[in-house]
């Protein structure tokens, strides 16, 4: 769940999580960039982190190449 209009409360964060809800809060992934009172920019920004977060970094690409040699010894697990 996104959480685009509040600031982070642990107390709101653990109910939800007691129920297997996992809270982001925008105020704290997006800090300085964070506007109380713009709840739609607020979520087009931890919309966009989060597809951000998807694109896999560069090692991890490059391990994904080299799991094809894994059975020649040369790249490890």
């Amino acid at each position: 769940m996104i959480e685009s209009g509040k600031e982070y409360d642990s107390n709101e964060a653990d109910y939800y999580e007691n129920f297997g809800i996992n809270v982001l809060y925008a105020s704290l992934q997006l800090k300085e960039n964070f506007k109380e009172n713009d709840l739609t920019l607020n979520l087009l920004n931890m919309l966009n982190w989060l597809l951000e977060e998807e694109k896999p970094a560069k090692l991890d690409e490059l391990y994904d190449d080299l799991k094809l040699f894994k059975s020649m010894g040369f790249a490890g697990d």
